[in-house]
């Protein structure tokens, strides 16, 4: 590939691998020969040569004379477009090119250093030994960019067959050498600069402050601001390369050579008057500007004073570590943090705007924002207006829209219709029942039905009696028996007695009568051996025998005494009724003592019985024992319902009934005893009957339930009985149960005069005018969630009970959370909602139970409220600020020039004590220092309204101002030094001219 130079104003190409020398003999031979001036006169400069064709510059290479040219015909409007847009392309080129050669020369610039060091190390120590061109140093960064270039056309148009050629290696023009020189500090000053900014988002702010002093200066205002740290060093490189590009032009139309000493030290010069010139321009533009707004009276003055004045002054009120000291530099980042992460109302709250103070809730910022509102500032008062209009809109957006007393009129209707229901219930069934109870009441007193029970019992009694007769008087006329052995019997009974005993329970009557049918001596010997003499000693007896005769000991006589078997049946029946009537007198010992001579003449009887008399006999005393059992056992209630004293009943009428209807546990066995004598018996029956009715007649319900259940065994005799009486049980129940739940619905749903004591009766009992107070009911109750429950389920859940209820807590919400007062009143005339208020009536547990209910079918809409009083909770600090005013309200001014100033400076020319420059100099002075400073006083004010009032321009704001950055970010521009440093590496290494250049002079110096 071809090698292409351009050299005073020729383009000559040349095999790549020539060396310097090489290409210095071609062009010194190519070089067409100067004639030499007159030596009197100096040498006129030759004319500028156009650029030679390709092939004037072969036949240069050549040795050949050129070939003339001949005239270019006149460009059409397309040709001239085509030249403007290659003109335009070759800028862009040489601006590219510029940026990467730059950016090579600063990356060879350690190379160049590194090389300049070691020739001063030579050149001290004497030794003819010089490092130049090092590899990766500029010169050769650079060059190696030439080739490549050269390179990339090459290929692109050998496979495009474009035909281009660009990028161009030298500029053409002052324009595009301009161009070129700026993109050199560009892309010098890029690689510093990008460098600052990626360390500076990989360490942060913090961890600038940690690296070495150099990196440091870069680091941290890279890390502070990047957007402003690029675009100074971009702005200083810009103006640097501008200045150097206009000096090279100079010093270029003065002849001075590329690459020499005073081309580079011009560069120099050039570079750092750019820099000079954009540094007096950045700091005295922005004055002028400062000062003209100020005295035409611009409305958007904001000077970096006011902007820095107002910015401390936030800093201060929010307690900033460093703010409020002479010489602080505070750092703001913690409140733009608390702006960027603090609550956002208007996104919750539409058309609400925030306050800086709500925003970031400090309470420092609210005091400012107070002061603010107090000295009168009109936007705070606006804001507020359009705020509480904001939350309004929101909050009434979401207010039910039903009426209160919808819901009284839904639970009224249900209420009357479940009394009125009630009510017919009940006189149903208490009819239904009267009218059963009215077939089962008793028909007869107790005298009454006792003397029915007894009547068939007695007449049982003589029954059994007759049957008990007959069967005795046959075994009595069945013959006779010895008397005797009875007769010993009975002396052996009065023998095993006591004499008290024998005095006081022994029949006498009864006991001597078997003696009677002894012959009359045995009879008066056995009154010797009757029981009194049985106590009698030895002694007693001989003299008792000796008065009554011999045969008092020796005894009775063998021979029997026939007696008829009547007198022994007879006699058991004596001693039967006996004993019958000493167990009912209660004489225990009595009949026990003739129970046993009853068993004296059943032994008698057993022993003494002929042989065909047996069966009778053992008949007629089963027929004893039966009626016995039967009726005049004195345990039993037949025996004492017939007992007799005196001939008169011992038990009363009245008193039998009850003997006879007893429960299954109590004395059942009587009333079976009853149903088997006179079961049968009308009387009986009916008797039992009326006495049942008599006992269940005052029992409720259950108390016959339990009645009829513990008297089974009586209605099993009586079971048509029993299911009347069940049923009538169960009218009773049912009518009782009936008036109860009539009584119970009264009382707990109350009626027109009488509140009631449910949920439903406590509400009913406010009218539609107070229904608030009927939701307190709801909200004071001791389970308020299961009472709004019970009031909305009654009255049915209907939506329009539903949006009542709702209404009704809406209202009581707005009672609690709205001002009320006057002076509250908002510009529009609405009471504003109390955040706080809101919250707490919204969290009160039993309020929040009862809203969860209201919303059950809609939840979202409960949701919402909530999230709205959630939101406007960080609102309105300020109102809550205790602090006093620190804002620095604008105070009046005077004005700009007042006449008194014009009168004095007049007056001081006239009298000669000032210049007419003076006068005119100092007015103006004045003129801008009182302007200045009455705009700054209010930029400060408005600034300072606007940062309150719009959080995210005090972000802005302060970011851009924050007086920990202030000092970083004065810090003037470096980057652009290190393509300076290149220049001034080749200065002191000496390298003064292009080396194809000051080849080219060697050779034509040797020729």
């Amino acid at each position: 590939m071809a090698r292409v130079i351009n050299y005073e104003g020729r383009r000559i190409e040349v095999p790549e691998d020539f060396s310097d020398d090489e290409v210095a003999e071609v062009l010194a031979a190519s070089a067409p020969a100067v004639p030499a001036a007159p030596a009197q006169a100096p040498a006129a400069p030759a004319p500028r040569q156009p650029e030679p064709t390709g092939e004037e510059l072969d036949a240069m290479i050549r040795g050949q004379t050129a070939v003339p040219r001949a005239p270019r015909p006149p460009q059409s409007r397309t040709e001239q477009a085509m030249d403007l847009l290659r003109g335009a392309a070759g800028v862009v080129d040489q601006g590219a090119r510029g940026i990467a050669q730059g950016a090579v020369t600063l990356a060879g610039l350690p190379v160049d250093l590194a090389a300049l060091a070691l020739n001063g190390v030579a050149a001290a120590g004497g030794a003819d030994v010089r490092f130049r061109d090092p590899v990766l140093g500029s010169a050769f960064n650079k060059r190696a960019l030439d080739t490549a270039n050269d390179r990339t056309v090459d290929v692109v148009n050998a496979v495009t067959g474009a035909g281009l050629d660009y990028p161009q290696r030298e500029p053409q023009g002052p324009i595009e050498r301009g161009v070129n020189r700026v993109g050199q500090e560009l892309g010098a000053a890029a690689l510093p600069t990008g460098a600052a900014l990626a360390t500076a988002a990989r360490v942060g702010r913090e961890g600038a402050k940690q690296l070495p002093a150099l990196a440091r200066m870069f680091v941290e205002p890279a890390a502070v601001a990047p957007g402003r740290f690029a675009a100074k060093e971009t702005a200083a490189a810009s103006a640097a390369g501008l200045g150097a590009a206009l000096t090279n032009e100079a010093t270029r139309a003065a002849g001075v050579k590329e690459g020499s000493a005073g081309q580079q030290v011009g560069d120099l010069l050039g570079s750092f008057g750019g820099l000079g010139l954009w540094s007096v321009g950045s700091h005295i533009a922005p004055r002028i500007a400062d000062v003209f707004n100020a005295v035409r009276g611009s409305p958007n003055f904001a000077d970096r004073v006011s902007r820095e004045a107002v910015v401390d002054q936030i800093a201060e009120a929010a307690g900033l570590p460093g703010a409020g000291r002479e010489g602080g530099a505070p750092d703001v980042q913690p409140v733009i943090d608390a702006i960027r992460q603090g609550p956002r109302t208007g996104d919750v709250v539409p058309g609400y705007r925030e306050s800086l103070a709500d925003r970031t809730q400090n309470p420092g910022i609210a005091a400012l924002e107070y002061g603010r509102q107090a000295t009168g500032s009109g936007a705070f008062t606006a804001r507020n207006a359009e705020n509480s209009q904001a939350i309004d809109n929101a909050l009434q957006a979401l207010a039910p829209q039903g009426s209160p007393g919808a819901l009284r009129d839904e639970l009224d209707v249900r209420r009357t219709g479940l009394l009125q229901d009630a009510a017919s219930d009940s006189a149903a069934a208490q009819a239904r029942f009267e009218q059963a109870a009215g077939r089962l009441q008793s028909a007869m007193s107790a005298d009454a039905r006792g003397a029915d029970i007894r009547a068939p019992l007695e007449d049982a009694l003589a029954a059994a009696r007759e049957v008990e007769g007959q069967a005795w008087r046959g075994v009595g006329d069945a013959g006779e028996a010895d008397i005797r052995p009875l007769v010993e019997s009975f002396r052996g009974v009065g023998q095993r007695m006591s004499a008290a005993e024998r005095e006081v329970f022994e029949p006498r009557q009864l006991t001597g009568i078997p003696r009677r049918f002894l012959p009359a001596e045995e009879a008066a010997a056995g009154a010797a051996d009757s029981p009194a003499l049985a106590g009698m000693t030895a002694e007693e007896r001989a003299i008792a025998e000796s008065i009554l005769g011999p045969q008092a000991a020796a005894g009775a006589a063998d021979e029997a005494v026939p007696v008829a078997l009547r007198e022994a049946t007879g006699l058991r029946s004596a001693l039967t009724d006996a004993q019958r009537a000493a167990a009912t007198a209660g004489e225990t010992n009595r009949a026990r003592i003739i129970g046993q001579y009853i068993d004296a003449v059943d032994g008698y009887l057993d022993g003494n019985m002929p042989g065909g008399v047996q069966e009778a006999y053992a008949q007629a005393r089963a027929v004893s024992r039966d009626l016995n059992d039967r009726f005049t056992r004195p345990q039993t209630a037949i025996a004492q319902t017939l007992d007799r004293q005196e001939g008169q009943y011992r038990l009363p009428d009245s008193a039998v009934p009850r003997r006879f209807v007893q429960p299954d546990e109590g004395r059942v066995a009587d009333f079976d005893a009853l149903m088997r004598e006179a079961g049968q018996d009308p009387r009986a029956r009916a008797a039992l009957q009326d006495q049942i009715l008599n006992d269940v007649q005052r029992l409720g319900p259950d108390q016959l339930d339990e009645y009829v259940r513990t008297h089974a065994r009586v209605f099993q005799q009586f079971p048509e009985l029993r299911t009347r009486l069940e049923e009538a049980g169960g009218l009773r129940r049912s009518a009782d149960a009936a008036t109860e739940r009539q009584g119970e619905l009264t009382r707990s749903l109350g009626d027109q005069s009488t509140p009631g004591s449910s949920s439903v009766g406590r509400y009913l009992a406010y009218g539609p005018e107070n229904a608030d107070k009927a939701m307190r009911t709801v909200l004071n109750a001791r389970e308020p969630a299961r009472a709004a429950d019970e009031v909305l389920n009654f009255a049915g859940n209907t939506p329009e009970a539903v949006e009542g209820a709702r209404r009704s807590f809406w209202d009581l919400i707005e009672k609690g959370a709205r001002r009320q007062g006057e002076t509250t009143a908002t510009v529009g005339g609405g009471q504003p909602w109390m955040p706080r208020a809101l919250m707490r009536f919204l969290d009160e547990p039993r309020n929040a139970a009862v809203a969860e209910r209201l919303y059950r079918d809609n939840p979202e809409h409960l949701a919402d409220i909530r999230r709205i009083a959630e939101a406007i909770q960080s609102v309105d600090v300020r109102q809550r600020a205790r602090a006093p005013n620190t804002s620095g309200t604008a105070q009046g001014l005077s004005n700009v020039l007042t006449p008194e100033t014009l009168q004095s400076r007049i007056g001081s020319y006239q009298r000669g004590q000032i210049s007419g420059s003076f006068l005119v100099t100092s007015i103006a002075a004045v003129t801008a220092r009182r302007a200045v400073k009455r705009a700054q006083t209010q930029a400060i004010g408005r600034l300072l309204d606007e940062a309150l009032l719009n959080p995210e321009a005090a972000a802005v704001l302060l970011r851009e101002n924050n007086p920990a950055n202030r000092a970083l970010l004065a810090r003037r521009a470096k980057a652009w030094m290190g393509n300076q440093a290149s220049t001034v590496v080749n200065l002191l290494d000496g390298e003064d001219e292009d080396p194809v250049r000051a080849g080219v002079t060697r050779q034509e110096s040797a020729r």
